[in-house]
């Protein structure tokens, strides 16, 4: 092998030496904000940063409103790229007013905007697919004015099968999967 073959190998190697480095340097710092529904180790949250190596902070919590959620997030003083707020249940669960909901869930995006991070908003499922309870009902019409909500918003999953949330509200790997899927394709790519 000549000279030359030697040298451009060599650079090549520097090259993909700093070009690897700098890509692993910016990964994409994640907040999600959310109740229980973000938390499982199956779930949405974990199958999208496995695929795609976020540095997630998770500001989720069992039993978490959005007045909760919110208050959490603003004691944040990390910037983010992306915030994924997936809240609502414990609200309609709870009796709290839809417009609270819906305003809190407004501040929670205008934070995170104002600090330059992209904000998706995930309804989740079609809650009367898997329970004809009067707060599954109310659920979904929150979920309704999400869509008016400023930023993304992912559309609801529909395609749910009701075996996999045998409580009417948390659901299991297949349908966490189905979500990570409808996120990703919505969303991300």
């Amino acid at each position: 092998m000549n000279k030359a073959y030697y040298i451009a190998a060599g650079l090549a190697a520097i090259y993909a030496a700093f070009y690897l480095r700098k890509a692993k340097a910016g990964k994409k710092v994640v907040a999600v904000v959310g109740d229980s529904l973000s938390l499982s180790n199956a779930g949405w949250q974990n199958i999208l940063t496995k695929r795609y190596g976020w540095n997630v902070d998770n500001f989720s919590k069992i039993g978490q409103s959005t007045g909760q959620a919110l208050a959490r997030f603003k004691a944040a003083s990390k910037k983010y790229d992306t915030v994924f707020i997936f809240l609502g249940a414990n609200d309609t669960y709870g009796g709290i007013n839809p417009v609270t909901s819906i305003d809190n869930l407004k501040q929670i995006i205008r934070i995170a905007k104002e600090d330059g991070a992209k904000t998706i908003v995930i309804p989740g499922i079609l809650s009367s697919k898997v329970s004809n309870s009067a707060e599954a009902l109310k659920y979904d019409d929150l979920k309704s004015k999400m869509i008016y909500l400023p930023g993304m918003v992912v559309p609801i999953l529909r395609t749910v099968d009701p075996k996999d949330v045998p409580d009417g509200i948390h659901f299991g790997a297949s349908t966490h999967k189905q979500l990570a899927e409808l996120i990703d394709s919505w969303s991300l790519r």
